[in-house]
């Protein structure tokens, strides 16, 4: 059997022939995508970059003279080079080698690529250290995700200086780019990618209200306009809170009054029970949820109770669970492109007369985060009564909306055959008519 052939750490000699060039052009030294850390400390290779840098920053050049100077005023220039080849002798080396600098690109990637190989050897060194000793299973786990990440963004890291980096560009191109049409989940209200976490007191109908937008949205019509036929969409229903049995009876009138108008979901609801909760800190549950989302391919997520996404742990600040768990929402909305519907709870109390106050319960870290914070709640006046019927409740906001959307201007309990009625001002009605229409017309071009 051939014995494996091991690559040495660093490709020194490639990095000689860069630094080489770079002496002779220091304004490819930024483009080139080498940075000091790439390099061999052995050699005092890092120490003679950042040298090339400042002084081209500096002067305009890297000079040899200069560089020497540099180097020597840094108490640097002893650092450099290796064996009876050091400081002057080896930049002298350097220079008399150095390449045309129409190759510079090939060095560098020689030593990119040497870099990433470093990365992933620490990466796989640190697993097999965390899987060798620790003892508690859990902390392996956690260990193993972060390095995981690591490991992603390395894949992900350009080897070649000159690479795009995604999302960069000049203003003055990226306002003149077409703007693409909404990429409507319910249209007029909700986007793909969208994060909206809906807050109330317990018992207000969260949860009823998210079973009916699943419903009707894999039907084939508006959440908040259930006359008015739209695309059907996919959605999933996860429950971290109910019994199986008390879902199911919750969801057969929906369902029931789907079906009598002619209407199926077919296969485009689905539902998750966890009454126990799922905990979104846990690599074993995030990759659950990853699991379901890739078997349901959903274009909305509804999911709540928040609290019951993630658990406590020893040492957490007061925002570690909710950063937590958001970070792992966020991770699958890039990755999948589903909005996310969240439900959560408001705080007892405090509020006029007694009534609840209408931001969530616990960190104020879901006051930044949802692009929509809405607060399910009656409508009172500054006394605390009830300024409406019991039956209505108003959508207030928790934090201002990241752009304009119809929501409803009030939801009303048992109005029509569906627990939930919406009702719209005149003007907010006609702006969700014309997001309906637009969404139909991109249907036909598709078609």
């Amino acid at each position: 059997m051939t014995a494996p052939t091991t690559i040495a750490p660093h490709n020194v000699d490639a990095e000689r022939a860069l630094l080489g060039i770079l002496i002779e052009v220091p304004q490819l030294a930024e483009s080139c995508g080498v940075r000091p850390g790439d390099l061999d400390s052995s050699r005092g290779h890092p120490e003679l970059l950042s040298a090339i840098q400042a002084l081209f920053e500096d002067k305009g050049t890297a000079d040899p003279v200069l560089l020497l100077d540099e180097l020597r005023r840094r108490d640097q220039l002893n650092r450099i080079g290796d064996g009876d080849h050091r400081g002057a002798l080896y930049l002298h080396e350097l220079v008399s080698a150095a390449r045309q600098p129409g190759s510079i690109g090939h060095f560098a990637r020689l030593v990119r690529e040497a870099t990433l190989r470093r990365q992933v050897q620490e990466i796989g060194a640190g697993l097999v250290r965390t899987a060798t000793s620790q003892a508690d299973l859990d902390v392996v786990l956690d260990n193993a995700s972060e390095l995981l990440v690591r490991l992603g963004l390395v894949v992900d890291e350009p080897i070649d200086g000159d690479a795009p980096i995604p999302g960069l560009g000049l203003v003055s191109d990226f306002v003149n780019e077409p703007s693409p049409p909404h990429s409507w989940v319910i249209p007029g209200v909700i986007e793909r990618a969208d994060r909206i976490m809906l807050i109330g007191g317990e018992g207000s109908g969260k949860s009823v209200l998210a079973r009916q937008v699943c419903t009707l949205l894999a039907a084939g019509r508006h959440p908040f306009a259930p006359k008015v036929k739209i695309r059907p969409r996919r959605t999933l229903l996860i429950d971290l809170e109910n019994p199986p049995d008390l879902m199911r009876r919750g969801l057969r009138g929906i369902v029931g009054q789907v079906w009598n108008e002619g209407v199926d979901v077919e296969d485009r609801f689905w539902r998750w029970n966890r009454p126990g909760g799922i905990d979104l800190r846990a690599p074993a549950d995030r990759a659950l949820l990853a699991q379901a989302i890739e078997k349901t391919r959903p274009d909305l997520v509804a999911i709540g109770p928040a609290y019951k996404a993630f658990r406590p742990r020893s040492g957490d600040t007061h925002e570690s669970g909710p950063a937590d768990f958001g970070a792992a929402i966020d991770h699958l909305r890039e990755r999948y492109g589903c909005a996310f519907w969240i439900e959560h709870h408001t705080p007892k109390g405090d509020g006029a007369g007694g009534s609840r106050r209408g931001d969530p319960i616990g960190s104020s870290y879901w006051l930044r985060w949802p692009e929509f914070g809405l607060t399910l709640r009656q409508p009172r006046d500054e006394r605390g009564h009830l300024t409406a019927e019991p039956n209505v409740y108003v959508l207030q906001r928790f934090r201002g909306d990241r752009e304009s959307r119809s929501w409803p201007d009030r939801l009303i309990k048992g109005a029509s055959q569906y627990p939930w009625t919406a009702d719209y001002d005149p003007e907010n009605r006609a702006n969700l008519f014309d997001a309906v229409e637009e969404d139909n017309a991109l249907a036909l071009d598709i078609l």
